[in-house]
């Protein structure tokens, strides 16, 4: 019998916010290792590894993370929990909209 205490949409949205957060931290140590890496040729670390690149790729991929943490809610039927983590996978996706949207969409 599958333990359904941890079955609701705080649960699930609590879990989404610790996957991104834990997630974009690895990834912005990961771009700052490749950094340290590159430092001899400075033109080709200016060119792609930019600071708002950095930023702005780190919490996409974060944000793509929580299919991980989805499939494993899912995995176990707790679906409550899985609306939680879309919700705070939407809300993130929203917030990362409104950060960036200049740089997109002009402005």
């Amino acid at each position: 019998m599958l333990n359904k205490k941890y079955d609701n949409l705080l649960v699930g949205l609590l879990a989404s916010i610790v996957t991104v957060a834990v997630g974009y931290a690895i990834i912005l140590l990961i771009f700052e290792t490749i950094n340290d890496l590159l430092m001899g040729d400075k033109a080709t670390v200016q060119e792609y590894f930019k600071e708002e690149f950095r930023k702005r790729t780190s919490l996409i991929l974060a944000l793509a993370l929580n299919i991980i943490t989805l499939n494993l809610f899912k995995k176990d039927f707790y679906y409550q929990a899985v609306k939680g983590i879309i919700l705070g996978t939407f809300l993130g996706i929203f917030f990362w909209l409104i950060l960036y949207w200049n740089y997109f969409f002009g402005g």
